[in-house]
């Protein structure tokens, strides 16, 4: 009757924690094409235009196109460190390494967020 329990307990547990990875996989791939979606839009709109004078109108383009690209950036990392015992898991089950640690991760958060929220920036 206990070995009955102990299975049961296993089995619920083994569970919740694929459904859990899964919503991490989810998320992180969620996060990481806005990501990457913000940033082909940006060099697309850079390469586009390079080496030419801007108008106005443009200019307020890049700088929206480049205040997306920042915020889905922000978001990213807010998600990784939110997360990021997960992370480190997902990373070394997909065979790959980690390219920041938590304190990077955390000054870059901080850096995007002065930029983001700085009256000069492109996010006004």
């Amino acid at each position: 009757m206990k070995l009955r329990f102990f299975i049961l307990g296993l089995l619920i547990c083994t569970n919740s924690m694929a459904a859990s990875n899964t919503s991490f996989e989810e998320e992180y791939h969620s996060h990481l094409e806005k990501f990457y979606t913000a940033q082909a839009q940006r060099d697309t709109f850079i390469k586009k235009n390079a080496n030419k004078n801007l108008t106005s109108a443009q200019r307020k383009k890049l700088d929206s196109i480049e205040c997306t690209y920042m915020q889905s950036e922000l978001q990213y990392n807010e998600f990784l460190i939110a997360r990021f015992k997960e992370y480190k898991t997902f990373m070394k089950k997909s065979g790959r390494e980690l390219a920041n640690d938590k304190e990077l991760i955390k000054m870059d958060i901080d850096s995007l967020k002065e930029e983001i929220n700085s009256p000069h920036g492109k996010c006004k």
